[in-house]
């Protein structure tokens, strides 16, 4: 297991001397190098740990760099989209801080530039070209929010299910804004569209649908989508 312990000091020592600049550039290189290992490593998350420990320092470092707000909350999540370990976690710091609603469109405008631009890479499948799209997808609608554009939202949303499947985030979303009879025509949609290939995705519309009937009332149904359950999934939990 490596020992960061070194690296994590020299940072912070490059911080306190005003270097924040060398400190976020140097992050960088380490976020990159650090997938990389970690992906070779065959330890219990140790390896992970340390590194993260580094980039706790990096994000520390961030609001204390040249870089515009809205740069650095774009350099926040870059990293995060690329980080498939969890070596981000350090970044709660730099979100504590709040950001103006301006920087935020901002940010959103650059988000959605990069969707619009979005290729399947060769190396890929489709499972996981979707999941790289719903990621950066998910960071629009935080932007968007953030930017109190929320009735964009619904629409980007509609537009991704239908590329991605992303059906529970669209109903979700749809459920949210109380307009539950869209919520319904896009859970049949989505059943209808996911069921064979990812029965996953099905399951969980099922239970949006059953919980709809739930706050409606409509006990009848409710025990339908119950029995219904049970006899395809039979189990302790369902029955």
């Amino acid at each position: 297991i490596p020992d960061y312990s070194r690296v994590k000091n020299r940072l912070k020592s490059l911080l306190e001397k005003g270097y924040a600049d060398e400190v976020v550039s140097l992050g960088k290189e380490l976020l990159e190098v650090g997938i990389k290992q970690v992906e070779m490593s065959h330890d219990e998350g140790e390896t992970g740990m340390e590194i993260s420990s580094c980039l706790e320092v990096v994000f520390q470092a961030l609001p204390q760099s040249s870089l515009s707000p809205v740069e650095q909350m774009l350099w926040v999540i870059d990293a995060e989209l690329e980080d498939k370990y969890e070596l981000c976690y350090g970044a709660e710091s730099f979100w504590k801080k709040k950001q103006k609603a301006s920087d935020w469109s901002v940010v959103a405008d650059n988000l959605i530039e990069r969707l619009n631009e979005f290729k399947l890479s060769r190396e890929e499948d489709s499972f996981s070209r979707n999941y790289r799209r719903d990621r950066l997808c998910d960071r629009i609608i935080q932007a968007l929010e953030n930017a109190q554009r929320q009735e964009e939202i619904i629409p980007l949303c509609e537009q991704e299910a239908v590329k991605t499947g992303s059906y529970t985030r669209l109903v979700n979303a749809l459920r949210k804004a109380k307009r539950l009879e869209e919520a319904e025509q896009w859970i049949h949609r989505g059943i209808k569209a996911t069921q064979k290939e990812y029965p996953g995705i099905a399951s969980h519309l099922r239970d949006a649908l059953r919980e709809i009937r739930e706050k409606e009332g409509n006990w009848i149904q409710v025990a339908g989508f119950r029995a219904e359950e049970f006899i395809h999934r039979p189990s302790l939990e369902s029955y």
